[in-house]
């Protein structure tokens, strides 16, 4: 399928409602324990973000924002469920580590859930390893982080 692509920030509408639907998608999956997270997942900080459409309708998306210098965090990386299985999310993260890589960052670190057996394979296909849980994961046994050498 041929798609558009958009680069954009975290006050993009589109970008507002794609991450409102992967939110519901995780109280699904996790119940009232997705709250907590929610308060981490704001869109004001992030600066990068792609977003794909088919034709008009937004499906997909990701973005980073800085973490500490040298560093950023991969943030909403997202396909609308009728797209899954053709490549996005994994096109999606490619796009944002070359991206990071070209604004001179060094590393990319993400948080994902237990349950998310599916971003967790994505992620250590694309090089991503898993370390020590940071900022407000730390203590979060649900909580699993990654990172990779940009």
């Amino acid at each position: 399928m041929e798609f558009i692509e958009k680069y954009t920030d975290g006050d993009d509408t589109d970008f507002a409602k794609l991450s409102e639907e992967v939110e519901k998608e995780f109280y699904g999956i996790y119940g009232e324990e997705q709250s907590k997270y929610t308060a981490y997942n704001g869109l004001l900080h992030i600066r990068d973000v792609l977003l794909l459409y088919d034709e008009s309708t937004p499906f997909a998306c990701g973005g980073f924002k800085e973490y500490a210098p040298k560093v950023v965090e991969s943030k909403r990386v997202y396909v609308n469920k009728a797209y899954r299985g053709n490549g996005y999310s994994t096109y999606i993260v490619r796009k944002l580590i070359d991206s990071a890589r070209e604004k001179g960052y060094e590393t990319m670190i993400l948080e994902t859930g237990q349950k998310q057996i599916e971003a967790i394979s994505l992620y250590k296909k694309l090089g991503f390893e898993i370390m020590e849980n940071y900022g407000q994961y730390k203590e979060d046994s649900n909580s699993i982080c990654m990172s990779i050498r940009l």
